[in-house]
């Protein structure tokens, strides 16, 4: 006849595992009870489920840290616990392959965040140099403008006084000459910046396009 005190322990033993607690044993098992081979079989299952359940969560708190290394060892399990443990295992290198792909992602947003913070600098310097040359041609403009009318004066001015002005009259018009090559050679400068101006007003234009879907990117990537 079963020993009533023995099945009182197996039923409390399951029932604590019922609740989640998966440490209380069977003790002092009288093997010559008739429930004792139940009792020694509750408690091997309860070695294996407590066993099985520290394993799992050692693999997952690795997993949660980002350390997709640490495996469930599957040894001395059999049956549903090597499915499940290997079930798990597939899932924590496949978060292991995603988290390295995101990783990388995030390497090559900071790579591009970094070439296009350069290249804003780079057309915000081009944009400044454009205008101080512009300023520079119109600065010459302005010269070579002055210096064609001193030129010209001159060249009445010698003429005026007949031939004692003739040398003074040759180097006017060639100080006129000179000014006018200046002026069409600055012409041809002036249309060369404005072209150059307005691709660096569109490079700089796509740069920042292109900044500001980086940083919406950055900003729905730490909100999710």
């Amino acid at each position: 006849m079963a020993d009533s005190t023995l099945l009182q322990k197996a039923v409390r033993t399951c029932e604590a595992a019922c609740d989640g607690h998966l440490d209380p044993r069977i003790l002092e098992i009288d093997d010559s009870d008739p429930i004792a081979p139940l009792c020694h079989a509750i408690n091997d299952m309860l070695d294996m489920m407590d066993a099985f359940v520290r394993e799992a969560a050692t693999s997952l708190e690795f997993a949660s840290q980002g350390r997709h290394f640490r495996r469930v060892m599957t040894r001395g399990f059999k049956g549903d616990y090597v499915r499940a443990a290997t079930t798990i295992n597939e899932s924590s290198a496949k978060m292991g392959v995603e988290a390295e792909a995101l990783a990388e992602a995030e390497r090559q947003r900071a790579a591009l965040v970094e070439d296009i913070t350069a290249a804003r600098e780079i057309g915000s310097g081009l944009a400044d140099a454009t205008k101080r040359i512009e300023t520079v041609s119109n600065a010459i403009a302005d010269i070579a403008g002055k210096t064609n009318l001193l030129a010209l004066n001159a060249s009445i001015e010698a003429a005026r006084v007949g031939e004692a002005g003739r040398g003074f009259a040759v180097v006017a018009n060639a100080v006129k000459d000179l000014a006018e090559r200046s002026a069409t050679q600055n012409k041809d400068i002036q249309k060369n910046i404005t072209r150059m101006s307005s691709a660096v007003d569109q490079t700089v234009a796509t740069i920042e396009r292109v900044w500001e879907v980086i940083e919406s990117q950055v900003e729905s990537t730490s909100i999710t």
